[in-house]
């Protein structure tokens, strides 16, 4: 499973419990961690509920992470990294042939009203989804988005 934007690793946490209940599944948690203190919580969760050993971290900018991953496949991903239509656009089109067909796409904070200036999240969601129409199946579609991939085309 692959995280873009971890904070403080609730929702690493959640998933590790929740969807990856395998002891070999694994999460890959992205997040630049600009300040000391939301990288130590995200340390101090993890390590809380005896999961680091389930967690690959990547501090790094997403585009470098996701550049780095080329070539990997996961079973899913979570899309939490920037608030931009722009970025959000980008980071899935980046992350898409990671996610193994039958695989779970998941964007953050779809109906967020962003900052004055700022085009939302919605926008970079609604355009992937245009783009790719065909490739996946809407699972959910609220303050969340959900697909599964149906095609690696």
């Amino acid at each position: 499973w692959l995280e873009l934007g971890s904070y403080e690793g609730r929702s690493a946490i959640w998933t590790l419990a929740n969807a990856l209940t395998h002891p070999s599944s694994g999460i890959t948690c992205v997040d630049m961690w600009g300040n000391m203190s939301s990288e130590r919580r995200f340390d101090a969760n993890l390590a809380a509920v005896h999961e680091t050993a389930r967690v690959v971290k990547i501090k790094s900018h997403w585009r470098q992470a996701l550049r780095q991953l080329q070539g990997a496949r996961f079973a899913g991903a979570y899309i939490d990294a920037d608030h931009r239509a722009a970025s959000v656009l980008s980071q899935s089109v980046l992350i898409w042939p990671l996610i193994e067909p039958g695989g779970i796409v998941i964007w953050d904070d779809y109906e967020l009203r962003p900052e004055t200036g700022v085009i939302p999240v919605r926008t970079g969601v609604d355009a992937f989804l245009a783009a790719f129409e065909g490739k996946y199946q809407m699972l959910h579609k609220s303050w969340q988005v959900i697909v599964s991939k149906t095609s690696d085309a």
